[in-house]
């Protein structure tokens, strides 16, 4: 740190023990000359330049290309959109708008019954007439206490749900039926056929009912 000698009445002469001393008790001693500029200047830790400028033009700087002030500003100017939250191209956007699923000859093989996650189209059929009755929905909470049931939910989400079993939605019966979180809800999407008898335990195990 450079040590400007017009501001020498901000710090005090020790004599005991030959250094400068700031209100922080931080200690600087006399350097005759810096090693790049050869002015004197005071020092807090021994250095052998008076200050960053010197110290990233000598040959010791110029060894890392991010102390040279070039690079720096270089560096700066590139991250300037950053802080005035101007978006920048990067490879995420060129992935997105080149994504070969958005090719019609390529999506065309991954739609309806061509898709790996095809369920016969289960997705499409209605809920039974019980299911737009919000007090239902409200009775199945309540009588699950008002949480996830998923022994191993994570408790990510305070959000609740109700979850049908068999993922039949018709099939709207209070044994069927499963308070969960949004995300164990959204879980239970993939590997239905281990969900399905996670949860009739479950439901066993708390009200010892069967279910189908």
């Amino acid at each position: 740190m450079k040590i400007c000698w017009d501001n020498l009445e901000k710090l005090k002469y020790r004599q005991d023990i030959g250094a400068w001393q700031d209100k922080w008790k931080h200690f600087y001693s006399y350097k005759e000359n810096c090693k790049k500029c050869q002015n004197s200047f005071l020092s807090r830790n021994n250095n052998k330049y008076c200050c960053l400028i010197c110290s990233s033009d000598s040959k010791i700087g110029n060894k890392n290309p991010a102390k040279r002030i070039e690079v720096r500003k270089k560096i700066s100017k590139s991250k300037m959109g950053q802080k005035l939250g101007i978006k920048r191209p990067n490879h995420s956007k060129w992935m997105i708008e080149n994504c070969p699923m958005k090719k019609p000859e390529i999506s065309q093989k991954f739609i309806g019954e061509n898709n790996p996650n095809w369920k016969g189209g289960i997705s499409c059929e209605p809920y039974c007439d019980v299911w737009l009755d919000k007090d239902f929905k409200e009775a199945i909470k309540e009588r699950d206490g008002y949480q996830c049931l998923n022994p191993t939910c994570n408790k990510t989400s305070n959000r609740l749900s109700s979850h049908h079993i068999n993922y039949i939605k018709k099939d709207c019966r209070p044994e069927n039926l499963i308070t969960l979180c949004v995300s164990c809800n959204s879980k239970a999407n993939k590997d239905r056929k281990w969900h399905k008898s996670w949860y009739k335990a479950v439901i066993y195990r708390r009200y010892k009912i069967e279910t189908k």
